[in-house]
């Protein structure tokens, strides 16, 4: 019966995760440098612990800033014909008319800007700056604007499309970052991937634009929360039944 209910935990967190990946094209026959190739270029002494493809942080749709509040981002890298005009920034998950942008077209690779939501939904950039954007909570989803529109991080912002893979730290690798040098990526660090094309009839790449987000974590969807309730709801009720 142990093994039984085991099996069953592991097949419900499996289940979950293989539901939500997306796929990214690691294969390099457009010369250019794949996201699996910027990953294991930032690492320091090898390869990068994470594969792109099996290690993808779920959920990472609706985030929240930890620690104090305040959330640096820094800039890896951007791979796409739109550089120059592509733009990266933050967004309220319940009005994405409220934005901030944090990088633009002229950004290049090490820069940083940190980010603060305070209690009243005012978010601050670089400690100081009241951006005069008011956000209705303290959640937000992250966008990269292009001509031809904006992508977010939640899904169903896209028409359903997952424009958005993110990765977390805490595996030991360290990352030789742009103008910062090299530190350890920890559990509290993410590195969030873009396509800028609709994932549908994209080359599904995920190298066109790169940031490190430190001290955020993803918001649980909902439906994980519920699914998760009724696994561990199940497991309870196999085990009342092996006791009786």
């Amino acid at each position: 019966m142990k093994l039984k209910i085991i099996a069953a935990a592991v097949a419900l967190s499996a289940w979950t995760v293989s539901a939500q990946a997306t796929y990214v094209e690691t294969n390099e026959a457009n010369g250019e440098d794949s996201l699996q190739t910027i990953l294991d270029n930032l690492t320091v002494g090898g390869n990068s612990s994470i594969d792109v493809n099996t290690d993808q942080a779920v959920p990472d749709e609706v985030w929240n800033s930890t620690d104090s509040g305040l959330t640096p981002t820094r800039f890896i890298a951007e791979i796409a014909g739109n550089a120059g005009v592509n733009t990266f920034g933050i967004y309220d998950v319940n009005n994405t008319s409220n934005f901030v942008t944090l990088f633009t077209g002229g950004n290049t690779a090490g820069d940083l800007t940190a980010f603060e939501i305070q209690a009243d939904g005012s978010v601050f950039v670089n400690l100081f700056t009241d951006t005069g954007v008011d956000f209705s909570s303290n959640n937000f989803g992250f966008f990269l604007g292009t001509p031809g529109g904006a992508f977010y991080s939640e899904a169903a912002k896209n028409g359903g499309e997952d424009q958005m893979v993110a990765y977390q730290g805490g595996n030991g690798d360290f990352l030789n970052i742009p103008v910062a040098g090299t530190k350890e990526w920890t559990s509290g660090g993410w590195i969030v991937a873009f396509e800028d094309t609709l994932y549908s009839q994209s080359d599904k790449d995920f190298n066109d634009l790169v940031v490190l987000v430190e001290s955020a974590t993803p918001v649980p969807e909902p439906g994980t929360l519920a699914l998760l309730g009724l696994g561990l709801a199940g497991l309870g009720a196999a085990r009342r039944r092996q006791k009786a």
